[in-house]
């Protein structure tokens, strides 16, 4: 009896169910240096959109005495089935650009990735 439970539990240890799925989206970002605002309090508002997980600085682009250009990627995770699409650019673009002397100079996309 107990190798039958033995094997059933390794059995149900090997299932991974994904409750959530994960995307990556990759902007470069145009930050105005004179709206008092700092490369690390941007990704702290960009952290606050909901279903974000995280946001990593890809490293600097351009800099100026009036801008920073950077390269981001962030990570946001949504329920299966839930539009990926829909919630890219709805949701996540429009709050991007709503975070006071930010502006998305390009848009590189998105794409799912696997949660480690």
């Amino acid at each position: 009896m107990k190798e039958q439970i033995k094997k059933w539990k390794e059995f149900l240890n090997e299932t991974k169910i994904s409750l959530q799925d994960s995307y990556e989206a990759h902007f470069i970002l145009q930050i105005i240096k004179s709206e008092k605002i700092d490369r690390t309090e941007v990704m702290g508002f960009i952290r606050a959109i909901p279903n974000v997980t995280t946001v990593k600085n890809e490293g600097e682009i351009s800099s100026s005495k009036r801008y920073y250009i950077a390269s981001y990627r962030v990570r946001f995770v949504l329920r299966p089935g839930q539009d990926a699409s829909l919630f890219y650019y709805k949701s996540l673009k429009p709050s991007l650009n709503k975070i006071s002397g930010v502006t998305i100079q390009r848009d590189r996309g998105f794409k799912k990735v696997e949660q480690d």
